[in-house]
């Protein structure tokens, strides 16, 4: 049985999607096995991409700018939930049956009536 092919890093020339797959032209990917990358830039469907090219660096810039986006996106979150939290952590517990429980070191005692 061969070895596994690793991916080789390609930039689309043309595009075209699938049940599975969908890649645009100018799209810089790595999810084609090497065969299958040569056999697309033999086609003309696609150019071969060093690591360092100014197309490659362009494209892991654009990866990390949008990794970037989604954790700022996901630290605004966390803030508005740790708000909320600390908001309904002060808020005052509702009692039983409705209205709010007062502690019983502080409630007053209700007045005996007399008669």
């Amino acid at each position: 049985m061969p070895a596994p092919s690793h991916p080789m890093k390609i930039k689309m020339l043309s595009g075209f999607e699938g049940p599975e797959l969908s890649v645009q032209a100018g799209q810089i990917v790595d999810i084609f096995s090497k065969k299958e990358a040569q056999r697309l830039i033999k086609e003309g469907h696609a150019v071969a991409v060093s690591e360092d090219s100014p197309a490659a660096l362009k494209a892991e810039l654009e990866r990390a700018r949008a990794a970037v986006a989604e954790v700022e996106t996901l630290r605004a979150q966390l803030e508005e939930a740790n708000a909320r939290i600390a908001v309904l952590e002060a808020a005052p517990t509702p009692a039983a049956g409705g209205g709010t429980a007062v502690s019983e070191t502080t409630a007053e005692a209700p007045a005996e009536e007399t008669r």
